[in-house]
C-alpha cells in the first residue's frame, strides 16, 4: 500500500516539471543563451591573478551583441606580428568594453578607424581592449602580453567608472564551467540555476566593491595617497557634493568612490605600473579619458573626477588627450549604441575619438614617424 501512495506523489511532483520542460523546449526557451552570450568560448580564466580572465586565441562566436574574432595572440583585432614591419609606427590600445567594440563590428571601434584614418602612413593600430577591464587589469595585461609587440604609443581608453569593480565575467565563467554537468540538459534546471546566478552576480558586484573585500582583493595593489594634499582638496569638494545630492540618480552612484583614498590609490598604483613599463621598454603613454553618455545631468561632479583622473595620468608620467570638448552639444541619443545605455559609444562617438587621437598624434613628436 505503501509503494503505490509513494509513485503516486512522485508523479504529482514530476508532472509538472515534465509539462514545464516540455513547453520550454517547444517555445525555443534557452535560459543559458542570455548568461552565454558567447562568453564561454571566448573568455578564459587567466594565469594572471591581475588580469583576472582573459581573451580566448583564436576564438570567435556572438558575445556583447557583436561577432567577435579573436585572433592567435587573444585580442580582438587583425593578426599582427610579434615584431612592427620596418619603420612602421605602432600604436596599442588598451581598455574595456569601450574599447574593445560592444555591439559593433571591429571595424568600428576607435581603434581600427584610427588606423584606417592614418592608412597613407605606416601606422598598426592594435586593440587590446577587454570588456570589463580597468586600469590595474590593463596594466598587467600590458606587461603580460602588449610589451611583446613593441608599442612606440600605449593608449588608454579610460572609463568614469574604472574606479570600481564592474566587471562579472569572471562568475560569467565559472557559472558555465558548472553547467557542463549533464542535470543540465533540462531546461528546467537551467531556469533554476540561471536565477541562483543573476542573484550570486548582484551580491558579488556588492562584496567586490565592498571596502573590506576590496582591501583583501587588492593587498599590495593599492598606492598610499595619503599625503597627497591637492587630491584630499579634490575629494574634500567631491565628498561636499555627494552630501548634497545622496541620490544622484541611476548610473551615478560610482562619483562617490572618488571620494574613498582606497579607490584613488589602485588608480595609482596601476597608472604607475604602466609609466614604468612606458620607462623599461622605450613606449610613451598616453590617457584618454572617455567621458559617459549622462555627464550633462551632473556636470559639476564630472569635472572634478575629470580632474582627479587626469591629475593622477600626469602625476604618473603619462600624457592626456581629454576629448570632453569633443562631445560638446551632442546628446545621449547622438552617441549611444543602444537604447538607455550611458557608457557604449556608437560607431559616430568611435569616430570622434579617432578623429582627436589622429589629431593628437600629428601635432606631437610622432609627426616626425608620421613622414610629416
Amino acid at each position: 500500500m505503501v509503494t503505490p501512495k509513494i509513485l503516486l506523489a512522485l508523479g504529482a511532483l514530476l508532472a509538472p516539471l515534465g509539462l514545464s520542460e516540455a513547453i520550454m523546449r517547444v517555445e525555443g526557451y534557452q535560459p543559458l543563451g542570455a548568461l552565454a552570450d558567447g562568453r564561454a568560448p571566448i573568455l578564459t580564466v587567466s594565469t594572471n591573478q591581475d588580469m583576472v580572465y582573459e581573451l580566448t586565441p583564436g576564438s570567435h562566436g556572438t558575445a556583447w551583441g557583436c561577432d567577435v574574432q579573436i585572433n592567435s595572440h587573444g585580442f580582438r583585432d587583425r593578426e599582427y606580428s610579434l615584431a612592427p614591419p620596418e619603420g612602421a609606427f605602432r600604436v596599442a590600445v588598451l581598455g574595456d568594453s569601450i574599447t574593445f567594440g560592444n555591439h559593433m563590428p571591429a571595424s568600428a571601434t576607435f581603434a581600427d578607424q584610427l588606423e584606417a584614418r592614418l592608412a597613407d602612413q605606416q601606422v598598426e593600430v592594435l586593440n587590446f581592449g577587454v570588456g570589463g577591464y580597468d586600469t590595474l587589469n590593463e596594466a598587467a595585461l600590458l606587461e603580460e602580453h602588449g610589451v611583446a609587440f613593441s608599442p612606440d604609443l600605449v593608449v588608454i581608453g579610460y572609463c568614469i567608472n574604472d574606479v570600481g569593480v564592474y566587471s562579472t565575467n569572471l562568475t560569467y565563467i565559472k557559472s558555465l564551467e558548472r553547467y557542463s554537468s549533464a542535470i543540465y540538459n533540462l531546461r528546467i534546471f537551467q531556469y533554476m540555476g540561471v536565477q541562483a546566478d543573476r542573484q550570486k552576480l548582484a551580491e558579488d558586484m556588492a562584496t567586490a566593491n565592498g571596502g573590506d573585500d576590496f582591501l583583501r582583493t587588492y593587498a599590495g595593489r593599492i598606492a598610499d595617497v595619503s599625503g597627497d594634499g591637492e587630491l584630499a582638496r579634490l575629494q574634500g569638494e567631491l565628498t561636499e557634493w555627494v552630501a548634497a545630492h545622496p541620490q544622484p540618480g541611476k548610473g551615478h552612484g560610482f562619483i562617490e568612490s572618488y571620494t574613498e583614498p582606497i579607490r584613488l590609490g589602485r588608480i595609482r598604483y596601476g597608472l604607475d605600473w604602466i609609466q614604468r613599463l612606458a620607462d623599461e621598454h622605450g613606449f610613451q603613454a598616453l590617457l584618454v579619458p572617455i567621458p559617459l553618455l549622462h555627464e550633462a545631468a551632473h556636470p559639476e561632479a564630472y569635472d572634478l573626477v575629470h580632474e582627479i583622473v587626469e591629475r593622477e595620468a600626469r602625476l604618473a608620467g603619462l600624457d592626456v588627450l581629454s576629448v570632453r570638448d569633443a562631445f560638446e552639444g551632442l546628446t545621449p541619443e547622438d552617441l549611444r549604441v543602444r537604447a538607455g545605455d550611458t557608457v557604449h559609444l556608437n560607431p559616430f562617438g568611435h569616430k570622434i575619438l579617432a578623429e582627436e587621437l589622429e589629431s593628437w598624434l600629428r601635432q606631437h613628436e610622432f609627426r616626425v614617424a608620421l613622414g610629416e
